[in-house]
């Protein structure tokens, strides 16, 4: 889904990535029980009012309403509910994909659109993660028909799947399913599949993320085979170097290398709804890959979401960035010219440092011929945006939703038509960028819009013009009401009250408090549960969710893994960037329907790694750090980063050249840190004074 990266899911899910639970839950270092909690309503604009719409759902990631009046929630493990209306509080469930769709981490069901003629045309259109390879079959990693599937290695070697678009036909209740593409190969379980939008030509965009890893600078050198999508130089299990990998994030650049199939990933399309083939008048029409005819932008991490803007044939892109930036992309006109956003050459306005320092030929020609295409805003990870922004930064930075207001007539007040909606998961924040003099949004008009907003992984407006938004923790959609009367301030989260003796009592057997684990460790874990009266609950009764907290400075949450019915299960410990640690959820539901959850605290044992250079004070890079020399960065144990050295590098108008690493890497590497604190010095030999600077966009 989406990852958060730091002060960055990114993620994600990045990470990951689309992450899924609550961020609020106490950090405890041992096992306390959790009592239900009630969500207060979020701050809002005078004369709003944030509500909860619907209730009782699992991980919504989408919401939809049809021009008839039903609405239409996409559930991250695979499941589609249908509403009469707003009114409704019983959907109905119209598609199970579970058995083909891999929910894990930010991988799930995380796009739906409506054919723009129902019911005339009775289509719904989903986007997922597929639980086994292009071209295969599923389930690879998961089980038929189950809520949440594993991933033996994600951040290690990956679990290989890739993504699928396909076409339901909606009879009564029930809906029958025809495949359009099968294509996205994602490694790593973040930067998925991503969103869909109909534009007002009638044509089907999508987008998909360039499924790569987010710890370390991917251009395809991971796993074990490496290269599993089998990107060139190396072919699959071949290895991967610069100058001429192509894998990895790289993915994102595949349409600049026509000597190989084109891939999907990082890339929006725009398709036929009927069958999935490239829409006529699109860029590349006339290409002999039909990849390439389908085309319209690339060069994107994680195209998380995507909106048409009203009255026009603009397609707006939320794409979620890695070490600095996240962005909102316009794409004027998508059957005009190829766009190329830049990813991962670029992030933001600039250039990406880690990819850069790698000396990728794919990025260096890219500096070459000029760059990418900005964003039209983009904001820097760990900043406010501007002045009057007052959304939390501490827990990270993942835009999450784009959506635009009705130009005219609309139910908020005049300054809001025509206004943008974007919205970022781990601040909790949704913004309005209200209408410039030009008819687009105006960047120096950003100001919050809902204020604590809970989980917001979808925005999207009612056929009345109001806004509601997916909230992926609370299993709620949420609907922004306007009518005129001044509306609550925010409020934390708070318990109902005390534990009562009617409530069952869950424990956590093992691992037991104080568990330290580094990554690739399996963590088994065991437990139990027994009623108000004593008795033993049955493992039925008993649910666990294993959550990565990333926590910059707060903490947002990415959802691993989750199991029902079972007294206990295992997982291995998973890759991720400092600080960070893991949460076990156990929840006891008795006869009566009383639940609650136990959590516990594991973190990770943790090693320095300090990057050195002789001579000292030069710039070098760690992972998404970049400082001068020497810096200590703190990894978790096992965990696997990139170590970037570039050359030739200017440092107080002396010219230097690379000479090597004391690990004997390249200038461009992976590290996986041991038990034990590590030190990594560059060499550089001074070459004479640097030549006249010269100009290159955004290097």
């Amino acid at each position: 889904m989406i990852d958060a990266r730091r002060s960055s899911i990114p993620a994600t899910n990045r990470s990951r990535a689309l992450a899924a639970s609550v961020a609020l839950l106490l950090q405890l270092t041992m096992a306390a029980v959790i009592q239900p909690q009630v969500a207060a309503a979020a701050a809002v604009p005078a004369g709003f009012t944030e509500v909860t719409a619907f209730s009782g759902l699992v991980n919504p990631t989408a919401v939809r309403f049809a021009p008839d009046g039903r609405i239409f929630v996409a559930e991250k493990r695979g499941t589609i509910q249908m509403y009469d209306g707003v009114g409704d509080t019983s959907p109905v469930q119209v598609a199970d994909l579970r058995t083909e769709v891999h929910n894990f981490w930010d991988r799930g069901l995380l796009g739906l659109a409506i054919d723009p003629d129902f019911p005339a045309r009775p289509y719904l259109y989903a986007l997922y993660t597929f639980d086994g390879p292009v071209g295969g079959t599923a389930p690879r990693w998961g089980s038929a028909g189950a809520d949440s599937d594993p991933c033996p290695d994600p951040t290690g070697n990956g679990c290989v799947v890739s993504g699928k678009l396909v076409k339901l036909t909606l009879t009564g209740t029930t809906t029958t399913k025809q495949d359009l593409i099968n294509d996205w190969c994602q490694q790593y379980p973040s930067h998925s599949v991503g969103d869909l939008a109909f534009g007002n030509d009638g044509a089907l965009y999508v987008s998909g993320g360039e499924g790569a890893g987010w710890t370390f600078a991917d251009y395809g050198q991971g796993g074990n085979p490496v290269n599993p999508c089998g990107d060139p130089g190396g072919g699959a299990g071949g290895a991967m170097s610069p100058p001429a990998a192509e894998g990895g994030a790289l993915r994102a650049q595949d349409l600049r290398t026509p000597a190989d199939p084109v891939s999907l990933d990082g890339a929006v399309i725009r398709v036929s709804p009927d069958t999935g083939a490239a829409m006529t008048g699109n860029p590349d029409a006339a290409a002999a890959d039909p990849n390439a005819r389908r085309i319209v932008a690339y060069g994107l991490r994680n195209p998380f979401r995507m909106t048409v803007r009203p009255g026009t044939g603009e397609l707006w892109i939320g794409d979620v960035g890695w070490a600095t930036a996240e962005e909102v992309d316009r794409l004027a006109d998508p059957a005009g010219s190829l766009t190329n956003f830049g990813w991962p050459c670029f992030e933001g306005p600039a250039a990406q440092s880690s990819y850069a320092a790698a000396h990728l030929s794919i990025c260096e020609n890219l500096y070459a011929q000029g760059g990418d295409t900005k964003p039209f805003y983009s904001y820097r990870q760990g900043q406010p945006l501007n002045a009057s922004d007052n959304c939390a930064t501490a827990a990270g930075s993942s835009i999450s939703g784009v959506s635009f207001e009705r130009d005219s007539g609309g139910p908020y007040p005049p300054e809001y038509d025509g206004a943008l909606f974007f919205s970022d998961y781990a601040r909790k924040c949704i913004w309005v960028m209200t209408r410039g003099g030009d008819g687009l949004p105006d960047p120096a008009s950003v100001k919050p819009f809902v204020f604590e907003a809970a989980g917001p992984v979808d925005l999207q407006l009612s056929l009345t013009g109001e806004l509601f938004f997916a909230d992926v923790n609370g299993g709620t959609i949420r609907r922004v009401v306007y009518d005129g009367t001044p509306s609550p301030k925010a409020m934390s989260w708070r318990p109902r009250g005390a534990a009562t003796d009617t409530s069952p009592q869950p424990v956590i057997a093992t691992p037991v408090t104080g568990t330290t684990w580094k990554v690739g460790d399996t963590l088994t874990f065991s437990g139990s549960a027994t009623d108000a009266q004593g008795e033993v609950l049955p493992a039925s009764a008993l649910s666990w969710e294993m959550v990565l907290q990333h926590c910059p400075s707060a903490c947002h949450a990415h959802p691993l893994q989750q199991w029902t019915g079972v007294s206990g299960g295992s997982i291995a410990a998973p890759d991720h960037e400092y600080p960070a640690h893991l949460e076990l959820k156990l929840t006891a539901t008795d006869s009566n329907g009383t639940a609650a959850t136990v959590t516990r605290r594991l973190d990770p044992r943790t090693v320095p790694v300090t990057v050195d250079s002789q001579p000292r004070g030069l710039e070098l890079t760690l992972g998404t750090r970049t400082a001068a020399t020497p810096f200590t960065t703190t990894l978790i144990e096992g965990s696997t980063t990139s170590l970037s050295a570039p050359s030739p590098m200017t440092s107080s108008g002396t010219s230097y050249e690379f000479g090597g690493w004391s690990d004997g890497g390249g200038p461009s590497h992976n590290i996986t840190t041991g038990a034990g604190a590590a030190t990594y010095t560059a060499t550089y030999t001074a070459t004479g004074t640097p030549p006249p600077p010269t100009t290159m966009t955004g290097r």
